[in-house]
């Protein structure tokens, strides 16, 4: 049990992030941080030619360290790494505050009626 969660819900958790899908993993990140806390989760998917980040969390204790900026940053190494062409980091919604952290990141496209466009 660490920062009030239990294990149990962190396994009914993964469990329905991952469960059942074949390319989907998670990639634990922080672990050299803070006696080996576990700092951040992102769960990934890996297709034939692109990562696709499904869902991250994190400490919000440790939100100062721009944990999610560390988490895409991670997965643009790890997509490079593996030699693939694409990085998607999900839905882009311009009025949610949450989701909008994607447009800062550059070159990326956006599906714009219907096709892919090239935006930044």
């Amino acid at each position: 049990r660490a920062g009030g969660v239990t294990q149990q819900a962190v396994d009914a958790h993964a469990e329905l992030l991952i469960g059942g899908v074949l390319s989907r993993r998670l990639e634990i990140l922080g672990l050299e941080v803070v006696g080996g806390a576990v700092l951040a989760v992102s769960v990934v998917d890996r297709l034939s030619d692109a990562l696709s980040c499904v869902y991250t969390f994190f400490d919000p204790a440790h939100g100062r360290r721009s944990l999610g900026t560390y988490a895409i940053l991670h997965a643009i190494e790890s997509a490079h790494r593996e030699a693939l062409d694409w990085l998607y980091l999900g839905y882009f919604i311009a009025d949610c505050p949450k989701m909008r952290y994607k447009a800062d990141y550059h070159p990326h496209e956006r599906y714009i009626g219907g096709r892919w466009t090239a935006t930044g």
